[in-house]
């Protein structure tokens, strides 16, 4: 897909909808994330949208289905060293300007989009909309516990909310031993990662799931041309989930039944790193908030009919 702006050929549309199907047939996704997707495809505006779709599903056809027992990486994967024969490639169909929704629930970890750069005249300008204001930081996480900081055993504690998302930064810094993350796209059930590894542009791609642990997601891949690991030390935590929030009220997106967070940085397109909030429901309908690790809103994406 070489025009990012222009309008998707209907074949485009099929190839990515019969690979949706495929996915959800393998059990990768649910019936319902799998109708999400599927009608955000058919309302695609833009072949950088399809990209951004593309990408998230790249990852979920390397990866095994939810509950299949995961294989058992190398040591050199584990402590993120390229084990002999690894294929390295980098994904050609990431084009990266500045993420407009990716479809539900994965859709895309992502930073470009043709609709929608952080700056470009298509976005919705945020003034006096009420999406700067302020939030009242109110959004109280129920009480969790967690007796495996290294996030490998079932149950543990993630969530998309305050406590839940201080557990996972916790269990990923005692796990890999770093702060730095290649991209991180936070569910609200759960959360894939690229872990940097050190002295390379490459990095090893991990699910993670409460009721899994961490699994394998692509293995070890080399960055998106331009990507450079973000310290997730200066995210704040609160800010975060009080624009999540902000998000699901404030995007004209009702009653929303996804939403994932997006962190990631391309210093040739962006000035900081990017935390990108998402939401949508299951009519298809989506936006998202551009935001940076101190919580600052840059500018609003609201769904338009």
């Amino acid at each position: 897909m070489d025009d990012g702006q222009g309008k998707p050929r209907d074949a485009e549309r099929a190839d990515l909808a019969d690979r949706i199907r495929r996915v959800a047939d393998q059990g990768r996704i649910s019936a319902a994330d799998r109708d999400i997707r599927l009608r955000n495809v058919e309302s695609a505006q833009s072949k950088s949208e399809l990209d951004l779709m593309a990408r998230d599903l790249d990852q979920l056809e390397t990866t095994i289905a939810p509950g299949a027992a995961a294989p058992v990486p190398s040591a050199a994967a584990e402590v993120g060293v390229p084990s002999t024969g690894v294929r390295v490639e980098v994904n050609r169909r990431n084009v990266v300007i500045a993420v407009v929704f990716v479809v539900v629930t994965v859709i895309g970890l992502g930073g470009l989009v043709a609709f929608g750069a952080r700056g470009g005249s298509d976005s919705a300008t945020v003034t006096d909309d009420g999406l700067l204001d302020p939030v009242a930081p109110s959004l109280a996480s129920p009480s969790v516990s967690s007796s495996d900081p290294s996030g490998t055993a079932a149950g543990s504690a993630y969530r998309l909310d305050v406590r839940g998302i201080r557990w996972f930064l916790d269990a990923y810094r005692t796990k890999f031993s770093t702060t730095d993350v290649v991209d991180l796209t936070m569910y609200d059930d759960y959360v894939v990662v690229q872990v940097p590894q050190p002295g390379t542009h490459r990095h090893t791609g991990l699910l993670y799931r409460p009721a899994n642990g961490w699994q394998d997601f692509g293995g070890v891949t080399a960055d998106f041309p331009g990507s450079e690991p973000v310290d997730l030390t200066a995210l704040d935590v609160p800010a975060l989930v009080r624009n999540i929030a902000k998000a699901r009220e404030s995007l004209n997106v009702d009653d929303v039944s996804q939403t994932y967070v997006i962190v990631d940085y391309r210093p040739d397109f962006d000035a900081t790193a990017n935390v990108d909030i998402h939401v949508a429901n299951s009519f298809g309908e989506s936006g998202y908030l551009a935001t940076t690790l101190d919580g600052s809103v840059e500018r609003a994406f609201p769904y338009t009919p």
